[in-house]
């Protein structure tokens, strides 16, 4: 092979090397495809932040359509005393509160504030009473009666058992 020929041999690889590549059948089918769009970001975050959202509402609320219904716990009878207990320690400071800033007993016990679950006020001759019932116990607290002593030892008692 003489250098001219090895020269024009060279020239014309490097020719084929560089010139366009012609594209099969296929390969042009393809490349005339728009490429898929994916969503815009901005979309993209939104739906990721609901889901997030959505995942941390069922694991803190725990809906019964999904957890079944929730069972209540069990309330000692200490506890549902002690439950009784301060609800109408409670009763007591507000009609107190009450006949201290009006001068008389409250018609209502509404009249005073918050009711508390199953408490009742009774009028006596003397002044009146609070009547409180939880299940089958039943409790009385007059307004003659020493309330702190009545309420005793429930605190410690309705905090062990909120710490269980």
């Amino acid at each position: 092979m003489q250098e001219q020929e090895r020269r024009q041999s060279l020239e014309d690889a490097i020719r084929d090397v560089m010139a366009p590549r012609v594209l099969s059948p296929a390969e042009a089918r393809h490349s005339q495809r728009r490429p898929a769009r994916g969503l815009p970001p901005q979309l993209m975050a939104l739906i990721v932040l609901l889901t997030w959202s959505l995942i941390a509402w069922i694991w803190l609320s725990r809906p019964a359509f999904l957890f079944g219904p929730r069972v209540a716990a069990e309330v000692s009878p200490a506890t549902q005393e002690a439950s009784l207990r301060f609800a109408l320690y409670l009763e007591r400071s507000r009609v107190d509160s009450y006949r201290q800033r009006q001068g008389r007993l409250p018609t209502d016990l509404a009249i005073t504030g918050p009711v508390e679950e199953g408490v009742t006020m009774v009028r006596t001759a003397e002044g009146y009473a609070l009547i409180g019932t939880r299940g089958l116990l039943q409790l009385r607290l007059t307004d003659r009666m020493n309330a702190d002593s009545f309420l005793g030892t429930s605190l410690d008692v309705l905090r062990r058992a909120a710490d269980r």
